[in-house]
């Protein structure tokens, strides 16, 4: 039985919880949803994007696509290393054209 959902004692008044059998799809495991009640605080929300058509988001589509199109002419990763390695290389390409521009 791994399908548990375990809740301190003290926080069981503090918490709701539902088991979903419909939502299971076509997995044997029935999702168990469950809801902290906490006390009321603000979250502030706030989109970073660029604007398609301005000189900045061109500039920066234009220096991504080039960084990923020269890891297009590299061969192919065949071991999980490789794969992180590309993977990392895309999230510093994205990190360090983003910077500059917020």
């Amino acid at each position: 039985m791994i399908d548990l959902l375990f809740i301190p004692t003290e926080l069981s008044l503090w918490i709701c919880h539902q088991i979903q059998p419909d939502i299971r799809g076509i997995s044997d495991h029935t999702p168990l949803l469950f809801e902290l009640l906490t006390l009321d605080f603000e979250v502030t929300k706030f989109k970073l994007y660029l604007k398609p058509g301005t000189l900045k988001y061109t500039s920066w589509m234009k220096e991504v696509s080039t960084v990923l199109a020269n890891l297009g002419d590299a061969p192919p990763p065949g071991t999980l290393g490789e794969i992180e390695e590309v993977v990392g290389a895309i999230s510093v390409v994205f990190s360090k054209t983003w910077q500059p521009i917020q």
